[in-house]
This record gives C-alpha cells, sequence and structure tokens, in this order.
C-alpha cells in the first residue's frame, strides 16, 4: 500500500461531513490488506500504490453540506480531487463496458462551478453506488457492499480489484432479504457506514427475511 500526503487533514472535507476522495483511496487500502490477508487471493498491485494515478485537482470546486448552510465566506470552498488510473481498466455496468473512469465518474459536475447548488462529492461520485463486474481481474472473489453516501469514495477501487462488486445503498436495506442474498451468493459482505447510522433504531440494520429462520 502506497499513499502520500494523508492526514486527518486531508482526509476530511472543512465544508463537508463526507471524508475525501484520497482517504477513500486509503480506506480501499486498508480493506485490500485485509482481504488478501484473509482470502489468500490475488489484487492487481497496481491498484493500491497512488503512484499508479493521475490526481486531477479541482480547486475551489466543492461546497459540503455544512459549508452550505454555513455560506462561502465563513467556510470557505474546498478543493475537489479526482483519483484517476493511469492502467488500463475494463469494468462492466449491466450491458455497458468500458473504464472505470467512464463508467463510474461523472464528469459534468467539473466541467462548471456554480457556488450555489455545487455538491461535487455526490454528483460526480453517485455512480459508484450500482452493480459491477472486473473484466480484468485476477481473483473471482465477489463482493456485496452495504454503505451510505461514504462509500462513494471507496467503491471506485474496490471495482478495480474485485471479480464482482454490487451495492445496496442503506437507505434501500429492505432489498437485503435472505433471497437476495442466496441469489447472489457474495463471498463477502461488507457493512460501511457513518457512524450516526450505528444507533439504536437506525437503517443500519433493518434487513428484512432473516428474523427467526433457520441460517
Amino acid at each position: 500500500m502506497k499513499v502520500q500526503n494523508i492526514d486527518q487533514y486531508t482526509m476530511m472535507y472543512k465544508t463537508d461531513h463526507h471524508w475525501t476522495t484520497r482517504a477513500g483511496f486509503y480506506a480501499y487500502c486498508k480493506l485490500e490488506d485485509y482481504l488478501t490477508q484473509i482470502f489468500q487471493c490475488d489484487v492487481d498491485s497496481r491498484i493500491g500504490d497512488i503512484n499508479n494515478y493521475n490526481i486531477e485537482v479541482y480547486e475551489k470546486w466543492h461546497l459540503g453540506s455544512n459549508g452550505q448552510r454555513t455560506g462561502i465566506y465563513f467556510a470557505g470552498i474546498d478543493d475537489f480531487e479526482l483519483i484517476v488510473p493511469k492502467f488500463e481498466t475494463t469494468i462492466q455496468r449491466e450491458k455497458t463496458i468500458g473504464t472505470m473512469q467512464e463508467l463510474v465518474y461523472n464528469r459534468k459536475p467539473l466541467q462548471n462551478k456554480e457556488y450555489t447548488s455545487r455538491y461535487t462529492y455526490d454528483y460526480v461520485l453517485d455512480a459508484a453506488l450500482g452493480n459491477y463486474r472486473n473484466l480484468d481481474c485476477k481473483n473471482d472473489l465477489k463482493i456485496l457492499i452495504v454503505t451510505d453516501s461514504y462509500g462513494k469514495a471507496v467503491n471506485p477501487f474496490l471495482i478495480m480489484g474485485f471479480s464482482e462488486v454490487r451495492f445496496l445503498y442503506n437507505r434501500e436495506s429492505e432489498q437485503l432479504t435472505k433471497d437476495y442474498i442466496d441469489s447472489y451468493c457474495p463471498d463477502i459482505v461488507i457493512l460501511m457506514y457513518y457512524p450516526d447510522f450505528l444507533s439504536e433504531g437506525s437503517l443500519a440494520f433493518q434487513f428484512q427475511g432473516f428474523g427467526d429462520e433457520e441460517q
């Protein structure tokens, strides 16, 4: 794992409650290290090395949820970084095949600065919460990740690292039934949540169909 220039100040946006794309890359690297040890699987070593990416910096481009409440003159405006692989990738989403950056990143919000409605993190990374197959993968592991918007920064790298990755947004957790698990049959299930979602009564664990049934 090679992550550069990451600390507590660069892991979070000043104007937003989300972690940065660089922090999402760091989180992926930690997941990769853990999963490769547990499953003894091969993952393309280029994915976990930040030197294998171009970092596109959009200066003063992201105004997050906190900044939208307080205003740009108090909170300022964050830079937004897009981490783009230098190496070739072949990803499939439904019937469409392309590179990771073609299928996962929405570049339209990066073509025009508009502070009054700019929520770059969500708009650029929204497609990361989809179902993907990696056609160049070195392993056959299938991952199911149940996550909230924090997962958007991690998912682009998971997609490149593993054979198949499906995402369920936590607000759609009623889809996570025993039948769904039996149908997809994932090798790995990851629950990734903003800490407040782990409180009593949250949507994080309101999964249907498990109940008192035999597992």
